[in-house]
C-alpha cells in the first residue's frame, strides 16, 4: 500500500490497535503517529494547532491508514477528556496512549516569574499525568490491558542552566511513569517513558536559537556519539514500547540520547 514518508501501511506490529498521541502535529508526535500508522494502528492525534494535526492525519489517510485529528489544549483537563472521549466514540476503544505534548525553554533562575514556571509544569508534567490517568481509566474499564508511553527527557537526569522548570518537569515525568507502572501492572497496563537527548526537531531548534542555550557546537561536544537524535529513532523506540516486542517491559525510562546522560550525570 502507498507509503507514509517511505513507510507502507500494513498488517504490522500494531495491527488492529487504537493509538492516541498528544502533540501529534509535529516533531516526535508526528513521527510516532506516522510510525504507528505504518504498523497498522488507527491513530488519533490532538494538538493545539489543529491545521497541523489535520495535515498529519491527511498524510496517514493518503497512505491507506486511518486517523483522527482533534484540537486540544492538554493543560485543560476537560479538553484532554474530550479528546479521549472522541477517540473512544470513533474507534470504540483505546490501546496505546502517548503523552507527548510539551515544550522547552526557560530563563535564569533569579529571573523566572511564577507564571512561566507554572506553565512549564502544567504542560510538561501535569498534562502528562492527567492524560495518562484518563487513558488508564479507559484501559482499566476495557479490561484488556494497554500501553502508556510518556515523553520525558535526559534533562530529567541532569541540571541544565536556565532550565529549572523544564528539568523539574521532565524528572517528574520519569517518576510519574515509575509510579503508574507499579500501580497498574495488575491491570496489564505497561507504562514506560522515553528520554530523548538533543534531537533534530522544531522544538530543539527553536530552543537552541533562543539565545539562552550555549552554541550548538558546544552542546554537541557533550554527546559521546556526536550526533543529534532523529525523530525516526524516537519513533522506533515508541513502536517497541507500544508493541508486543516489549511484552515484559514496564516501569522503564528508555533513553534515546547518544549516551548524553551517561556522560553527564
Amino acid at each position: 500500500m502507498a507509503g507514509l514518508g517511505g513507510l507502507s501501511v500494513n498488517a504490522g506490529k500494531l495491527s488492529g490497535k487504537i493509538a492516541a498521541i498528544t502533540g501529534g502535529g509535529d516533531g516526535f508526535g508526528k513521527g510516532i503517529a506516522q510510525k504507528f500508522a505504518a504498523e497498522g494502528a488507527a491513530v488519533a492525534i490532538c494538538d493545539i494547532n489543529l491545521p497541523a494535526a489535520r495535515r498529519v492525519i491527511a498524510g496517514i489517510e493518503e497512505g491507506g491508514g486511518t486517523g483522527l485529528a482533534f484540537e486540544a489544549d492538554v493543560t485543560d483537563n476537560s479538553s484532554l477528556e474530550a479528546f479521549v472521549d472522541a477517540v473512544v466514540a470513533r474507534f470504540r476503544r483505546l490501546d496505546v496512549w502517548v503523552g507527548n505534548a510539551g515544550r522547552a525553554g526557560g530563563s535564569a533562575s533569579e529571573e523566572v516569574v511564577e507564571a512561566e514556571y507554572r506553565q512549564m509544569i502544567d504542560l510538561n508534567l501535569c498534562a502528562v499525568f492527567f492524560g495518562a490517568q484518563l487513558a488508564g481509566r479507559q484501559m482499566i474499564a476495557q479490561g484488556e490491558g494497554g500501553r502508556i508511553i510518556n515523553m520525558a527527557s535526559v534533562a530529567g537526569y541532569r541540571g541544565i542552566p536556565q532550565r529549572a522548570a523544564y528539568c523539574a518537569s521532565k524528572a517528574g515525568v520519569v517518576m510519574t511513569t515509575y509510579v503508574l507502572a507499579e500501580e497498574w501492572a495488575k491491570h496489564d497496563i505497561r507504562v514506560n517513558s522515553i528520554s530523548p537527548g538533543y534531537a533534530d526537531t522544531p522544538l530543539f531548534w527553536s530552543s537552541a536559537g533562543s539565545g539562552s542555550r550555549m552554541p550548538l557546537e558546544q552542546l554537541m561536544s557533550r554527546v559521546p556519539t556526536g550526533k543529534l537524535i532523529t525523530v525516526e529513532q524516537v519513533a522506533r523506540a515508541a513502536l517497541y514500547l507500544a508493541s508486543e516486542d516489549s511484552d515484559a517491559v514496564t516501569g522503564l525510562d528508555l533513553r534515546v540520547d547518544g549516551a548524553l546522560a551517561v556522560g553527564n550525570i
